[in-house]
Protein backbone atom coordinates (compact mmCIF):
# COMPACT_ATOMS: atom_id res chain seq x y z
CA UNK A 1 0.00 0.00 0.00
CA UNK A 2 2.84 2.37 0.89
CA UNK A 3 4.44 1.55 -2.48
CA UNK A 4 1.27 2.64 -4.34
CA UNK A 5 0.98 5.83 -2.28
CA UNK A 6 4.59 6.75 -3.11
CA UNK A 7 3.99 6.14 -6.84
CA UNK A 8 0.85 8.31 -6.72
CA UNK A 9 2.69 11.06 -4.83
CA UNK A 10 5.67 11.23 -7.24
CA UNK A 11 3.35 11.13 -10.26
CA UNK A 12 1.13 13.91 -8.86
CA UNK A 13 4.15 16.04 -7.92
CA UNK A 14 5.73 15.59 -11.37
CA UNK A 15 2.59 16.31 -13.36
CA UNK A 16 1.55 19.26 -11.18
CA UNK A 17 4.95 20.95 -11.55
CA UNK A 18 5.03 20.51 -15.32
CA UNK A 19 1.47 21.77 -15.75
CA UNK A 20 2.17 24.74 -13.46
CA UNK A 21 5.27 25.68 -15.48
CA UNK A 22 3.41 25.31 -18.78
CA UNK A 23 0.38 27.36 -17.79
CA UNK A 24 2.58 29.95 -16.07
CA UNK A 25 4.25 30.56 -19.44
CA UNK A 26 0.88 31.37 -21.05
CA UNK A 27 -0.14 33.47 -18.04
CA UNK A 28 3.00 35.64 -17.81
CA UNK A 29 3.20 36.43 -21.53
CA UNK A 30 -0.55 37.16 -21.68
CA UNK A 31 -0.18 39.58 -18.78
CA UNK A 32 2.90 41.15 -20.42
CA UNK A 33 0.91 41.94 -23.58
CA UNK A 34 -2.03 43.32 -21.61
CA UNK A 35 -4.47 40.43 -22.05
CA UNK A 36 -6.84 40.03 -19.13
CA UNK A 37 -6.54 36.56 -17.58
CA UNK A 38 -9.88 35.54 -16.14
CA UNK A 39 -8.86 32.21 -14.64
CA UNK A 40 -5.63 30.31 -13.87
CA UNK A 41 -6.51 26.70 -13.04
CA UNK A 42 -4.32 23.74 -12.08
CA UNK A 43 -6.24 20.46 -12.20
CA UNK A 44 -9.84 19.59 -12.96
CA UNK A 45 -12.91 18.62 -10.98
CA UNK A 46 -13.83 19.90 -7.53
CA UNK A 47 -12.00 23.15 -6.60
CA UNK A 48 -9.93 22.73 -3.45
CA UNK A 49 -8.68 26.33 -3.31
CA UNK A 50 -9.90 29.57 -4.87
CA UNK A 51 -8.34 33.04 -4.75
CA UNK A 52 -8.87 36.26 -6.70
CA UNK A 53 -6.23 38.99 -7.15
CA UNK A 54 -6.44 42.74 -7.75
CA UNK A 55 -6.48 42.16 -11.54
CA UNK A 56 -9.71 40.13 -11.10
CA UNK A 57 -7.93 36.88 -12.01
CA UNK A 58 -9.29 33.77 -10.27
CA UNK A 59 -6.72 31.16 -9.22
CA UNK A 60 -8.03 27.61 -8.75
CA UNK A 61 -6.41 24.42 -7.45
CA UNK A 62 -8.68 21.45 -8.27
CA UNK A 63 -8.83 17.87 -7.02
CA UNK A 64 -7.70 16.03 -10.18
CA UNK A 65 -4.14 17.10 -11.11
CA UNK A 66 -4.27 15.83 -14.70
CA UNK A 67 -4.25 19.13 -16.53
CA UNK A 68 -4.73 22.85 -16.27
CA UNK A 69 -5.67 25.90 -18.29
CA UNK A 70 -5.46 29.68 -18.50
CA UNK A 71 -8.72 31.33 -19.52
CA UNK A 72 -8.08 34.62 -21.31
CA UNK A 73 -10.63 37.34 -21.92
CA UNK A 74 -11.90 37.33 -25.51
CA UNK A 75 -10.17 34.07 -26.47
CA UNK A 76 -13.43 32.15 -26.85
CA UNK A 77 -14.91 34.40 -29.51
CA UNK A 78 -17.50 35.93 -27.13
CA UNK A 79 -18.78 39.43 -27.81
CA UNK A 80 -16.95 42.20 -25.94
CA UNK A 81 -17.60 45.87 -25.41
CA UNK A 82 -15.46 48.50 -27.09
CA UNK A 83 -14.05 49.87 -23.82
CA UNK A 84 -12.68 46.42 -22.87
CA UNK A 85 -11.41 45.42 -26.31
CA UNK A 86 -7.80 46.34 -25.51
CA UNK A 87 -7.77 43.48 -22.92
CA UNK A 88 -9.09 40.88 -25.37
CA UNK A 89 -6.83 38.08 -26.60
CA UNK A 90 -8.41 38.05 -30.07
CA UNK A 91 -7.87 41.79 -30.50
CA UNK A 92 -4.12 41.48 -30.08
CA UNK A 93 -1.80 41.32 -33.13
CA UNK A 94 -1.24 37.81 -34.48
CA UNK A 95 2.42 37.79 -33.49
CA UNK A 96 1.48 38.54 -29.86
CA UNK A 97 -1.14 35.77 -29.87
CA UNK A 98 1.50 33.39 -31.28
CA UNK A 99 3.89 34.40 -28.49
CA UNK A 100 1.22 33.80 -25.82
CA UNK A 101 0.23 30.45 -27.35
CA UNK A 102 3.78 29.11 -27.67
CA UNK A 103 4.92 30.44 -24.28
CA UNK A 104 3.79 27.33 -22.41
CA UNK A 105 6.00 24.98 -24.42
CA UNK A 106 8.91 27.41 -24.38
CA UNK A 107 8.59 27.67 -20.61
CA UNK A 108 8.70 23.86 -20.31
CA UNK A 109 11.93 23.73 -22.30
CA UNK A 110 13.45 26.61 -20.30
CA UNK A 111 12.45 24.84 -17.09
CA UNK A 112 14.25 21.68 -18.24
CA UNK A 113 17.32 23.74 -19.15
CA UNK A 114 17.37 25.38 -15.70
CA UNK A 115 17.09 21.98 -13.99
CA UNK A 116 19.93 20.55 -16.08
CA UNK A 117 22.08 23.57 -15.20
CA UNK A 118 21.44 22.96 -11.49
CA UNK A 119 22.08 19.22 -11.86
CA UNK A 120 25.42 19.70 -13.62
CA UNK A 121 26.56 22.13 -10.92
CA UNK A 122 25.51 19.78 -8.10
CA UNK A 123 27.12 16.84 -9.86
CA UNK A 124 25.78 13.74 -11.59
CA UNK A 125 26.70 10.43 -9.93
CA UNK A 126 28.19 7.93 -12.33
CA UNK A 127 30.42 4.86 -12.31
CA UNK A 128 33.76 3.96 -13.80
CA UNK A 129 33.16 1.94 -17.01
CA UNK A 130 34.26 -1.39 -15.56
CA UNK A 131 32.76 -4.31 -17.47
CA UNK A 132 30.91 -6.63 -15.13
CA UNK A 133 28.46 -8.34 -17.47
CA UNK A 134 29.16 -9.10 -21.15
CA UNK A 135 26.57 -10.86 -23.30
CA UNK A 136 27.92 -14.15 -24.70
CA UNK A 137 28.77 -14.23 -28.43
CA UNK A 138 28.19 -10.49 -28.66
CA UNK A 139 30.28 -8.00 -30.66
CA UNK A 140 32.34 -7.05 -27.64
CA UNK A 141 32.80 -10.68 -26.57
CA UNK A 142 34.14 -11.54 -30.05
CA UNK A 143 36.76 -8.81 -29.56
CA UNK A 144 38.09 -10.83 -26.60
CA UNK A 145 37.07 -8.19 -24.07
CA UNK A 146 36.35 -9.85 -20.75
CA UNK A 147 34.54 -8.95 -17.51
CA UNK A 148 36.78 -7.04 -15.14
CA UNK A 149 38.28 -4.84 -17.85
CA UNK A 150 37.77 -1.08 -17.81
CA UNK A 151 37.13 1.05 -20.91
CA UNK A 152 39.69 3.87 -20.86
CA UNK A 153 38.89 5.55 -24.18
CA UNK A 154 36.80 5.28 -27.35
CA UNK A 155 38.63 6.19 -30.55
CA UNK A 156 41.24 8.08 -28.54
CA UNK A 157 38.76 10.13 -26.44
CA UNK A 158 39.06 9.52 -22.69
CA UNK A 159 35.95 7.97 -21.13
CA UNK A 160 36.07 8.14 -17.31
CA UNK A 161 32.41 7.14 -16.84
CA UNK A 162 29.64 5.07 -18.41
CA UNK A 163 27.87 8.20 -19.67
CA UNK A 164 31.11 9.30 -21.38
CA UNK A 165 31.43 5.88 -23.04
CA UNK A 166 27.84 5.98 -24.28
CA UNK A 167 28.15 9.57 -25.54
CA UNK A 168 31.35 8.84 -27.45
CA UNK A 169 29.98 5.61 -28.94
CA UNK A 170 26.91 7.45 -30.23
CA UNK A 171 29.13 10.09 -31.88
CA UNK A 172 31.31 7.43 -33.50
CA UNK A 173 28.31 5.45 -34.76
CA UNK A 174 26.59 8.59 -36.06
CA UNK A 175 29.67 9.33 -38.16
CA UNK A 176 29.75 5.69 -39.31
CA UNK A 177 33.31 5.25 -38.03
CA UNK A 178 35.04 2.07 -36.91
CA UNK A 179 35.25 1.57 -33.16
CA UNK A 180 38.50 1.22 -31.24
CA UNK A 181 38.38 0.68 -27.49
CA UNK A 182 41.32 1.11 -25.17
CA UNK A 183 40.82 -1.23 -22.21
CA UNK A 184 42.85 -2.15 -19.16
CA UNK A 185 42.71 -5.08 -16.79
CA UNK A 186 42.16 -4.13 -13.16
CA UNK A 187 44.86 -6.61 -12.14
CA UNK A 188 47.30 -4.51 -14.18
CA UNK A 189 45.65 -1.12 -14.88
CA UNK A 190 48.80 0.40 -16.36
CA UNK A 191 48.72 -1.99 -19.31
CA UNK A 192 46.40 -0.62 -22.00
CA UNK A 193 45.14 -2.86 -24.82
CA UNK A 194 43.52 -1.53 -27.99
CA UNK A 195 40.58 -3.60 -29.22
CA UNK A 196 38.89 -3.25 -32.62
CA UNK A 197 35.14 -3.88 -32.81
CA UNK A 198 34.09 -5.19 -36.20
CA UNK A 199 30.54 -4.10 -36.96
CA UNK A 200 28.38 -5.23 -39.84
CA UNK A 201 25.82 -2.97 -41.53
CA UNK A 202 23.11 -4.66 -39.46
CA UNK A 203 25.06 -3.93 -36.27
CA UNK A 204 25.36 -0.24 -37.24
CA UNK A 205 21.59 -0.01 -37.83
CA UNK A 206 20.76 -1.72 -34.53
CA UNK A 207 23.21 0.51 -32.65
CA UNK A 208 21.59 3.62 -34.09
CA UNK A 209 18.13 2.51 -32.95
CA UNK A 210 18.99 1.23 -29.48
CA UNK A 211 21.40 1.87 -26.66
CA UNK A 212 24.79 1.21 -28.32
CA UNK A 213 26.12 -0.41 -25.15
CA UNK A 214 23.38 -3.04 -25.18
CA UNK A 215 23.78 -3.66 -28.92
CA UNK A 216 27.53 -4.17 -28.57
CA UNK A 217 26.91 -6.67 -25.78
CA UNK A 218 27.71 -4.53 -22.75
CA UNK A 219 25.31 -4.53 -19.85
CA UNK A 220 26.17 -1.12 -18.29
CA UNK A 221 25.09 -2.16 -14.83
CA UNK A 222 26.32 -0.53 -11.67
CA UNK A 223 26.09 -3.82 -9.82
CA UNK A 224 27.06 -7.45 -10.26
CA UNK A 225 24.18 -9.80 -11.12
CA UNK A 226 24.74 -13.32 -9.83
CA UNK A 227 23.05 -16.32 -11.55
CA UNK A 228 21.24 -16.88 -8.25
CA UNK A 229 17.45 -16.56 -8.05
CA UNK A 230 16.11 -13.92 -5.69
CA UNK A 231 12.35 -14.15 -6.30
CA UNK A 232 9.96 -16.42 -8.22
CA UNK A 233 6.62 -15.06 -9.44
CA UNK A 234 3.54 -16.98 -8.35
CA UNK A 235 2.06 -19.08 -11.18
CA UNK A 236 5.04 -18.43 -13.45
CA UNK A 237 6.92 -20.96 -15.58
CA UNK A 238 9.75 -20.86 -13.04
CA UNK A 239 7.42 -21.84 -10.18
CA UNK A 240 5.93 -24.66 -12.26
CA UNK A 241 9.46 -25.93 -12.92
CA UNK A 242 10.14 -26.10 -9.18
CA UNK A 243 12.68 -23.26 -9.02
CA UNK A 244 13.04 -21.51 -5.66
CA UNK A 245 14.75 -18.42 -4.21
CA UNK A 246 18.49 -18.91 -3.59
CA UNK A 247 18.78 -21.56 -6.32
CA UNK A 248 22.02 -21.10 -8.25
CA UNK A 249 21.85 -21.78 -12.01
CA UNK A 250 24.83 -23.89 -13.02
CA UNK A 251 23.96 -25.18 -16.48
CA UNK A 252 21.29 -24.82 -19.17
CA UNK A 253 21.28 -27.65 -21.74
CA UNK A 254 24.82 -28.64 -20.62
CA UNK A 255 26.06 -25.08 -21.20
CA UNK A 256 27.81 -23.51 -18.21
CA UNK A 257 26.14 -20.36 -16.84
CA UNK A 258 28.63 -17.85 -15.43
CA UNK A 259 26.50 -14.73 -15.83
CA UNK A 260 22.80 -14.03 -15.34
CA UNK A 261 22.61 -12.55 -18.86
CA UNK A 262 23.50 -15.98 -20.34
CA UNK A 263 20.58 -17.55 -18.48
CA UNK A 264 18.21 -14.75 -19.60
CA UNK A 265 19.21 -15.18 -23.26
CA UNK A 266 18.56 -18.94 -23.05
CA UNK A 267 15.06 -18.27 -21.71
CA UNK A 268 14.25 -15.53 -24.25
CA UNK A 269 15.34 -17.73 -27.15
CA UNK A 270 13.23 -20.71 -26.03
CA UNK A 271 9.53 -19.74 -25.71
CA UNK A 272 7.46 -22.88 -25.12
CA UNK A 273 10.51 -25.17 -25.38
CA UNK A 274 11.90 -27.52 -22.73
CA UNK A 275 15.13 -26.39 -21.10
CA UNK A 276 17.14 -28.82 -18.96
CA UNK A 277 18.55 -26.94 -15.98
CA UNK A 278 21.20 -27.97 -13.51
CA UNK A 279 20.96 -25.99 -10.28
CA UNK A 280 22.59 -25.90 -6.87
CA UNK A 281 20.27 -25.85 -3.84
CA UNK A 282 21.59 -26.14 -0.31
CA UNK A 283 24.87 -27.60 -1.65
CA UNK A 284 22.91 -30.26 -3.56
CA UNK A 285 22.90 -30.50 -7.37
CA UNK A 286 19.42 -30.89 -8.90
CA UNK A 287 18.10 -31.21 -12.46
CA UNK A 288 14.86 -29.50 -13.47
CA UNK A 289 12.85 -28.90 -16.66
CA UNK A 290 11.85 -25.30 -17.38
CA UNK A 291 9.34 -24.47 -20.15
CA UNK A 292 9.37 -20.67 -20.59
CA UNK A 293 6.07 -18.91 -21.22
CA UNK A 294 5.67 -16.88 -24.43
CA UNK A 295 5.23 -13.11 -24.53
CA UNK A 296 5.57 -10.28 -27.05
CA UNK A 297 8.50 -7.95 -26.49
CA UNK A 298 8.49 -4.22 -27.33
CA UNK A 299 9.33 -5.03 -30.97
CA UNK A 300 6.37 -7.47 -31.21
CA UNK A 301 8.62 -10.54 -31.36
CA UNK A 302 7.75 -13.64 -29.34
CA UNK A 303 10.27 -14.41 -26.61
CA UNK A 304 10.48 -16.62 -23.57
CA UNK A 305 9.58 -15.46 -20.07
CA UNK A 306 10.12 -17.38 -16.82
CA UNK A 307 9.12 -14.98 -14.02
CA UNK A 308 12.40 -14.68 -12.11
CA UNK A 309 14.52 -11.93 -10.60
CA UNK A 310 18.24 -12.31 -9.89
CA UNK A 311 20.41 -11.56 -6.89
CA UNK A 312 22.07 -8.16 -7.33
CA UNK A 313 25.28 -7.25 -5.51
CA UNK A 314 25.99 -3.47 -5.62
CA UNK A 315 29.38 -2.38 -6.89
CA UNK A 316 31.74 -0.87 -4.35
CA UNK A 317 31.46 2.89 -3.82
CA UNK A 318 35.12 3.04 -4.76
CA UNK A 319 33.99 2.80 -8.41
CA UNK A 320 31.52 5.68 -8.08
CA UNK A 321 32.42 9.11 -9.43
CA UNK A 322 30.62 12.46 -9.55
CA UNK A 323 30.66 14.57 -12.72
CA UNK A 324 30.53 18.14 -11.38
CA UNK A 325 30.97 21.38 -13.38
CA UNK A 326 31.54 25.07 -12.69
CA UNK A 327 28.57 27.39 -13.46
CA UNK A 328 29.76 28.35 -16.96
CA UNK A 329 30.61 24.78 -18.00
CA UNK A 330 27.35 23.58 -16.45
CA UNK A 331 25.48 26.15 -18.56
CA UNK A 332 27.04 24.72 -21.72
CA UNK A 333 26.35 21.12 -20.61
CA UNK A 334 22.73 22.03 -19.80
CA UNK A 335 22.25 23.45 -23.28
CA UNK A 336 23.84 20.38 -24.84
CA UNK A 337 21.70 17.98 -22.78
CA UNK A 338 18.48 19.91 -23.52
CA UNK A 339 19.26 20.06 -27.23
CA UNK A 340 20.01 16.32 -27.37
CA UNK A 341 16.65 15.53 -25.73
CA UNK A 342 14.85 17.86 -28.18
CA UNK A 343 16.51 16.15 -31.17
CA UNK A 344 15.79 12.68 -29.78
CA UNK A 345 12.13 13.57 -29.16
CA UNK A 346 11.79 14.95 -32.69
CA UNK A 347 13.36 11.79 -34.15
CA UNK A 348 10.93 9.59 -32.23
CA UNK A 349 7.97 11.70 -33.36
CA UNK A 350 9.18 11.47 -36.96
CA UNK A 351 9.37 7.69 -36.62
CA UNK A 352 5.81 7.54 -35.24
CA UNK A 353 4.33 9.91 -37.83
CA UNK A 354 6.21 8.14 -40.64
CA UNK A 355 4.79 4.78 -39.55
CA UNK A 356 8.23 3.35 -38.72
CA UNK A 357 7.38 2.98 -35.03
CA UNK A 358 4.68 0.58 -33.85
CA UNK A 359 1.69 1.89 -31.89
CA UNK A 360 2.64 -0.58 -29.14
CA UNK A 361 5.57 1.72 -28.34
CA UNK A 362 3.21 4.51 -27.20
CA UNK A 363 3.35 5.13 -23.45
CA UNK A 364 0.92 6.97 -21.21
CA UNK A 365 0.43 8.23 -17.65
CA UNK A 366 1.14 4.85 -16.02
CA UNK A 367 4.60 4.75 -17.60
CA UNK A 368 5.23 8.34 -16.47
CA UNK A 369 4.11 7.44 -12.94
CA UNK A 370 6.40 4.40 -12.91
CA UNK A 371 9.31 6.44 -14.30
CA UNK A 372 8.79 9.19 -11.71
CA UNK A 373 8.72 6.61 -8.92
CA UNK A 374 11.87 4.78 -10.08
CA UNK A 375 13.84 8.00 -10.62
CA UNK A 376 12.81 9.33 -7.19
CA UNK A 377 13.88 6.03 -5.63
CA UNK A 378 17.34 6.53 -7.15
CA UNK A 379 17.76 9.98 -5.61
CA UNK A 380 17.09 13.65 -6.21
CA UNK A 381 19.49 14.04 -9.16
CA UNK A 382 17.91 11.16 -11.10
CA UNK A 383 14.43 12.52 -10.39
CA UNK A 384 15.40 16.01 -11.59
CA UNK A 385 16.83 14.57 -14.81
CA UNK A 386 13.60 12.60 -15.36
CA UNK A 387 11.60 15.79 -14.71
CA UNK A 388 13.68 17.62 -17.35
CA UNK A 389 13.11 14.83 -19.88
CA UNK A 390 9.34 14.83 -19.40
CA UNK A 391 9.20 18.65 -19.41
CA UNK A 392 10.89 18.81 -22.81
CA UNK A 393 8.66 16.04 -24.15
CA UNK A 394 5.56 17.86 -22.92
CA UNK A 395 6.74 21.13 -24.48
CA UNK A 396 7.40 19.60 -27.90
CA UNK A 397 4.25 17.47 -27.91
CA UNK A 398 2.17 20.58 -27.25
CA UNK A 399 3.63 22.22 -30.37
CA UNK A 400 2.34 19.47 -32.66
CA UNK A 401 -0.13 20.94 -35.21
CA UNK A 402 -3.12 19.16 -33.65
CA UNK A 403 -6.01 21.62 -33.16
CA UNK A 404 -6.68 20.84 -29.50
CA UNK A 405 -3.00 21.47 -28.64
CA UNK A 406 -1.04 24.74 -28.68
CA UNK A 407 0.51 23.76 -32.02
CA UNK A 408 -2.96 23.51 -33.53
CA UNK A 409 -3.83 26.99 -32.30
CA UNK A 410 -0.59 28.28 -33.83
CA UNK A 411 -1.64 26.64 -37.09
CA UNK A 412 -5.00 28.43 -36.96
CA UNK A 413 -3.19 31.73 -36.36
CA UNK A 414 -0.94 31.17 -39.40
CA UNK A 415 -4.00 30.39 -41.53
CA UNK A 416 -5.61 33.56 -40.21
CA UNK A 417 -2.51 35.52 -41.23
CA UNK A 418 -2.65 34.07 -44.76
CA UNK A 419 -6.42 34.54 -45.17
CA UNK A 420 -6.48 37.93 -43.38
CA UNK A 421 -9.40 36.63 -41.35
CA UNK A 422 -9.85 33.85 -38.74
CA UNK A 423 -11.36 30.45 -39.46
CA UNK A 424 -15.09 30.41 -38.76
CA UNK A 425 -16.00 29.45 -35.17
CA UNK A 426 -18.26 26.59 -36.32
CA UNK A 427 -15.43 25.07 -38.38
CA UNK A 428 -12.97 25.43 -35.51
CA UNK A 429 -15.42 23.76 -33.13
CA UNK A 430 -15.89 20.81 -35.48
CA UNK A 431 -12.12 20.39 -35.91
CA UNK A 432 -11.62 20.55 -32.12
CA UNK A 433 -14.24 17.82 -31.61
CA UNK A 434 -12.58 15.48 -34.14
CA UNK A 435 -9.13 16.17 -32.66
CA UNK A 436 -10.42 15.45 -29.16
CA UNK A 437 -11.74 12.07 -30.25
CA UNK A 438 -8.42 11.18 -31.93
CA UNK A 439 -6.44 12.20 -28.84
CA UNK A 440 -8.78 10.21 -26.57
CA UNK A 441 -8.26 7.10 -28.73
CA UNK A 442 -4.49 7.56 -28.65
CA UNK A 443 -4.56 8.08 -24.88
CA UNK A 444 -6.66 4.94 -24.42
CA UNK A 445 -4.16 3.01 -26.57
CA UNK A 446 -1.24 4.41 -24.53
CA UNK A 447 -2.92 3.39 -21.26
CA UNK A 448 -3.61 -0.09 -22.70
CA UNK A 449 0.08 -0.40 -23.63
CA UNK A 450 1.04 0.71 -20.10
CA UNK A 451 -1.18 -1.94 -18.54
CA UNK A 452 0.14 -4.60 -20.94
CA UNK A 453 3.71 -3.85 -19.83
CA UNK A 454 2.72 -4.44 -16.21
CA UNK A 455 1.70 -8.02 -16.88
Amino acid sequence: MLHIIWIFFTFTLTLSMLILVHELGHFLVARYYGVKVERFSIGFGYPLLRKRDKFDTEYILSAIPLGGYVKMFGAGGESISHENSFESFNNKPIWQRCAITSAGSICNIMFAFAIYWLVFMIGIPDFRPILTDILPESIIARANIRPGMEIKSVNGINTPSWSAVRHQLMKVLKNNEQIYLDVSNNSNPLTIQRKFLELSLKDHIECSKKDPLITLGINPIISHIEPIIKTVQAGSAAEKAGLQPNDKIIKVEEKNIDHWSSFVMSIKNSPGKKLRLKIERNKTILELILIPDSQLNQHNYVEGFAGLTPTVIPISNANQIVNRYDPLSALYKAGEASWNIIILTMEVLTEVIGGNAKLSSLSGPISIAHGAYLSAENGLIHYLMFLSLISINLGIMNLLPIPILDGGRLLFLMIEKIRSKPIEESVQERIYQISSIILMVLMALAIFNDISKLR
